[in-house]
């Protein structure tokens, strides 16, 4: 056997672009005629044999529409998938080559339609091992040898020690019952017995006869008065009567609140991808604009406030897959506390509003922040902001 094996890793976070090789930047063992390129990520396999190949990926997100997909592929046209997660998680896989010529490359490839982003939470990214499977091969098994001679009896030994005691055999089987004896004497009378319990109640008599008649009481007290009786039936209903004289007319009501006309509503009905960065990424809101008095810059994203007074300030955002992403509204840039949406678990849907007073020239801007990946909207009416003056 020669001994060859290779165990390489990754540490460094980043993401991986389609058809491009996993870069893994350290290797951890090397040992016989095998070699790495860590600028490439192609494996060198210097002599022929048969090589297990074991491979794993940590994945944080992509949006491959069919899924994370990573393949081992060699320059003699080998090409083994390894296994694919419904959206992202660990891809793994492992396989066998049989190196006929060397030399023979070999790198673990990124098969899915859109680029892959290595996780940051996990301080290893991916991992490769390989070892040869190189068995000897072993002759046939030689014919049988004829026997040999039987020997000369040896001589008698001496006698042994004496052994030890053994153990005390089991008790024998109990003899047959001895005949029957002579019947001894009375014996003395015993003393009396204690009384026994009383026994049990007799049978109830017969009926006796039935007495006569006693005389007449007295009569007795009143009874106590009886309930009120139910209500009648409701008698025919009269005759209307005429109409009565009109009354005063009351005082004027207060005055009702001003209506405004200071409001907005703005969308995103694409199914845009936002580069989220862990400090924030607008959102652009190019889509069915209504802004009335609002303004809105080139980038579709800065929307500055007409009025003074307090707004209701509602949005939603709705991505194609469950992100660990958050978002806010800024106010002149600094993000407005009521407005900020952090789910404990991946999500796709993010809303809430709220209430806050704004001066005049203001901006509001809706952001992701948070995360370190791409976020792709639903499209349709899932992703807009609405502000409304209420005084």
């Amino acid at each position: 056997m020669s001994d060859i094996a290779l165990q390489i890793e990754r540490l460094a976070a980043g993401s991986v672009a389609a058809s491009a090789n996993v870069i893994f930047d350290s290797v951890v063992f090397s040992a016989g005629n095998i070699s790495y390129n860590s600028l490439t990520g192609v494996i060198t396999f210097n002599e022929a044999g048969r090589y297990v190949i074991n491979w794993w990926v940590a994945t944080q997100s992509s949006p491959s529409p069919s899924g994370v997909v990573f393949s081992l592929s060699s320059s003699q046209g080998d090409f083994l998938e390894g296994n694919s997660p419904v959206k992202t998680g660990e891809v793994a896989g492992i396989g066998i080559i049989e190196v006929v010529a060397a030399p023979v490359t070999a790198s673990l490839v990124n098969t899915s339609s859109s680029t892959v982003i290595f996780p940051t939470t996990v301080p290893l990214k991916a991992a490769l091992v390989v070892v040869e499977d190189d068995v000897p091969s072993i002759g046939p098994t030689g014919a049988t040898g004829t026997t040999g001679a039987t020997g000369d009896v040896g001589a008698t030994g001496a006698t042994g020690a004496t052994g030890v005691t053994g153990d005390i055999g089991a008790t024998g089987a109990t003899g047959a019952t001895g005949a029957t004896g002579d019947i001894g004497a009375t014996g003395a009378t015993g003393a009396t017995g204690v009384t026994g319990d009383i026994g049990a109640t007799g049978a109830t008599g017969a009926t006796g006869a039935t007495g006569d008649v006693g005389a007449t009481g007295a009569t007795g007290a009143a009874g106590v008065a009886g309930d009120i009786g139910a209500t009648g039936i409701a008698g025919a209903t009269g005759a209307a009567g005429s109409t009565g004289d009109t009354g005063a007319t009351g005082t004027t009501g207060a005055t009702g609140p001003a209506i405004t006309s200071d409001s907005m509503s703005t969308a995103n009905t694409t199914s845009a991808v936002i580069a989220v960065v862990l400090g924030g990424t607008d959102v652009p809101l190019p889509d069915n604009q209504n802004l009335n008095t609002f303004t809105v810059d080139g980038t579709d994203t800065e929307f500055t406030v007409p009025t003074t007074g307090e707004y209701l300030v509602s949005y939603a955002v709705s991505t194609t897959a469950a992100l660990l992403v958050s978002s806010r509204v800024l106010q002149n840039g600094t993000p407005i506390a009521a407005s900020i949406v952090t789910p404990l678990i991946a999500a796709d849907s993010l809303s809430t509003s709220f209430i806050v007073p704004l001066t005049a020239g203001d901006t509001l801007t809706l952001q992701l922040f948070g995360l370190l990946g791409a976020a792709t909207l639903l499209g349709g009416a899932s992703t807009y902001m609405t502000v409304v003056r209420l005084i």
